[in-house]
């Protein structure tokens, strides 16, 4: 029997606390976040073709980290089964969302461990969510 690629996806709610700090930029005009404009929004795109697994995160947020991809990574491994290589994790860029280490500013990093701890758990739903709910392509 031939191998044929199944794929899924699934979104997650990245939304951060109202108040987290977000000095991502030079011109804000204040430092804490003082409500939400539009959702952030985490994608989990799972692919499988026959043994080989494959998940492909996207998030909107300024930048990420080594040190917090990895928890991510294993997260979606320790929910999924995917193998931690072939989990990939990217991000927009985006310089209107949360800080996810302290500031320069400080007002709101107190806010910003519990968000960033939140996140593993976060993705990780989305990619299980997305795995649940691969189908078979059509040809």
């Amino acid at each position: 029997m031939t191998a044929q690629l199944r794929a899924g996806v699934a979104r997650t709610n990245l939304n951060p606390p109202i108040g987290i700090s977000h000095g991502n930029w030079g011109a804000q005009t204040h430092a804490r976040a003082a409500g939400i404009d539009l959702d952030l929004v985490g994608t989990a795109l799972v692919l499988a073709n026959g043994d080989t697994q494959v998940a492909i995160l996207d998030t909107e947020f300024c930048t990420v980290t080594r040190e917090l991809a990895r928890p991510i990574r294993e997260a979606v491994t320790a929910l999924t089964g995917i193998p931690f290589d072939n989990v990939r994790l990217s991000y927009t860029h985006t310089h209107s969302g949360p800080s996810l280490g302290p500031t320069w500013l400080h007002e709101g990093d107190e806010m910003v461990p519990e968000y960033v701890n939140s996140l593993p758990h976060r993705l990780a739903g989305a990619a299980a969510t997305g795995a649940a709910s691969r189908t078979a392509s059509s040809s």
